[in-house]
C-alpha cells in the first residue's frame, strides 16, 4: 500500500513533460514497428533497436523530456563518467523553464 499511496500522490511534474515523453516512446515505437514488420526476424530486431533509440535520441532532443532542474543534476551526477563526454549529451534533453 505504500507504494500505490507514493506512486498515485499529487507530483511536481510538469504535464508539458509527460506528453513530450509520451510523443517520445510513440515515435519510438513506430521507428522500431516499421523494421519488425518488413525484414525478417533477426535483422528486423537489429534494425529496429538502432532505430528506436536514434529516433528516440532525436526526438528527445528536440522535445526535452526532463525539466531543466532535472537535467542539471543528472549531468551532475554523471559528470565524471565517460571523461565528461554525457554531460553535454544529458543536458540537451533539458527544458529551458518557463518565466
Amino acid at each position: 500500500l505504500w507504494l500505490v499511496g507514493h506512486l498515485l500522490r499529487p507530483s511536481q511534474l510538469d504535464w508539458r513533460i509527460m506528453a513530450r515523453a509520451v510523443v517520445v516512446a510513440i515515435v519510438g515505437g513506430i521507428a522500431a514497428l516499421v523494421p519488425i514488420l518488413l525484414l525478417p526476424a533477426i535483422p528486423a530486431f537489429a534494425v529496429a533497436l538502432v532505430a528506436s533509440m536514434l529516433v528516440s535520441w532525436l526526438a528527445g532532443t528536440r522535445l526535452g523530456m526532463l525539466s531543466s532542474e532535472d537535467a542539471e543534476w543528472l549531468s551532475e551526477v554523471l559528470a565524471g563518467r565517460l571523461g565528461g563526454r554525457i554531460e553535454p549529451l544529458v543536458r540537451r534533453f533539458g527544458v529551458a523553464p518557463r518565466p
